[in-house]
């Protein structure tokens, strides 16, 4: 009869709460328990810098910038009584239900969030008429002239790309006021 004398291994114990380990495997040191605490807490935390990522994306500044801006514009266009008169039509309404109408469209980031380029307007004239850009323009000429005008296209011809900081500062700047 054949006897060999194996030396019993050391009992492995958990690094975190002490608990014996029940793995032959020589890399582990935490039990299950510990573990799958330890992952969750990583998760945890990876979804939490994402959403902290998610929230100083350009695009999400560009959304609260957008909606700050709408509201000074609409604001400041409205008399003590809360009242706007659209730039277009002059039909009258609450300022709360009136838009920002863009002179330039939202897409040239140039004069975007541009006060000179922005005015308060009704719904029907902006969305439906597509920005009713024969009375916008007529609007524009009567107020501040035509070269004032082709100054105002060719700023909003010229590209421009928004820092993440620029959008922030604008943000609040127009949250302030």
């Amino acid at each position: 009869m054949l006897t060999t004398n194996f030396k019993k291994p050391k009992a492995k114990h958990c690094k975190t709460c002490g608990d014996v380990l029940k793995t032959m495997a020589v890399s582990t040191k935490l039990c299950i328990r510990c573990f799958r605490q330890m992952a969750k807490e990583k998760r945890l935390l990876s979804l939490a810098r994402k959403k902290e990522k998610k929230a100083n994306s350009p695009s999400k500044l560009r959304k609260e910038l957008d909606r700050v801006f709408s509201i000074h514009i609409r604001k400041s266009s409205a008399d003590k009584m809360g009242v706007i008169t659209c730039v277009c039509c002059g039909s009258r309404m609450a300022w709360q239900l009136a838009q920002n109408m863009h002179y330039n469209g939202r897409a040239k980031m140039n004069t975007r969030w541009d006060e000179e380029n922005c005015y308060a307007g009704c719904m029907r004239c902006n969305v439906f008429l597509n920005g009713n850009y024969p009375a916008f323009t007529r609007y524009l000429l009567d107020l501040k002239g035509e070269k004032w005008l082709k100054e105002l296209i060719r700023r909003g011809e010229q590209v421009r790309k928004w820092k993440p900081e620029d959008l922030k500062n604008l943000i609040e700047k127009y949250t302030v006021i």
